[in-house]
């Protein structure tokens, strides 16, 4: 701001001295041409200290417009670093062949390794031996891709157990169109697998059962119907032997009215 200060005293300055030229001609005899002359180049030097105040006030108000542009660029970057950092997600940054350049806390933990340690690594590092092949396969593949990809493998993380996880990346390109870096956002998606094979895993239980027990109530049902066939079989040949042993006591009469 003192600067700015210091270019508007400058015109003033002019101005006063070019005022104080034109007492002094006064002073003095010109021929009419010379005087006329004198007097256009006055103005002349009037009009462009003139435009050169205007495009100085232009001047601060750019200026000023930049200085608030980049102040909000500034508190943006802040922004997205505090969110990139403390995202609940591990968010990494690599080159075209894997290397880490960023990551952020969540990244660190899933890996179990500090972030100064972790930033300058292979990513293909964490991936699990069996898996490095299709990793490499699948970062030519997103190289060449402009949509979001997505890919599975197994990880280890740093004297740790290895994790099913599940990845997201897609390729940052600067204003010409090349590929700067990529941008991969990674996930432990072990519990969600394990949970998802024990619903399996229930659901095939559920099945047999269900198959077990539609056996168990076929069985039962002709068990049922072979017991109530055998039961009134039997009563009513028992029946029919009481009913044989009441008529064999009738007498004759008795019969003829039974039968008639």
């Amino acid at each position: 701001m003192k600067g700015g200060g210091n270019q508007r005293k400058v015109p003033i300055d002019v101005h006063e001295r070019l005022a104080a030229l034109r007492r002094e001609m006064s002073h003095h005899q010109m021929p009419v041409e010379q005087r006329e002359q004198f007097e256009e180049n006055i103005q002349d030097v009037n009009t462009a200290m003139e435009e050169l105040r205007v495009m100085q006030e232009e001047l601060l108000a750019q200026n000023q417009e930049l200085t608030n542009t980049y102040e909000q660029l500034a508190a943006e970057r802040q922004r997205y670093l505090e969110l990139f950092d403390f995202a609940p997600d591990a968010y990494i940054v690599t080159t075209t062949t894997g290397l880490i350049t960023e990551a952020n806390r969540a990244a660190a933990s899933l890996f179990n390794l500090k972030l100064p340690l972790l930033k300058s690594t292979p990513l293909a590092t964490f991936v699990h031996p069996d898996d490095r092949p299709a990793f490499r396969k699948n970062l030519v593949v997103l190289c060449g891709a402009t949509t979001l990809c997505h890919f599975k493998w197994r990880m280890c993380p740093r004297r740790q157990e290895p994790f099913d996880a599940d990845a997201s990346a897609s390729v940052v390109r600067d204003p010409a169109g090349e590929i700067v870096s990529v941008r991969w956002l990674i996930r432990d998606v072990s519990h969600a697998t394990a949970a998802a094979e024990q619903l399996h895993e229930y659901q095939r239980r559920l099945r047999a059962l269900a198959a077990e027990l539609s056996l168990a109530e076929e069985r039962e049902r002709r068990r049922i119907a072979i017991d109530i066939h055998d039961r009134i079989s039997q009563n009513l040949a028992m029946a029919k032997m009481r009913l044989a042993s009441i008529q064999s006591r009738f007498t004759p009469e008795t019969k003829e009215r039974v039968q008639s």
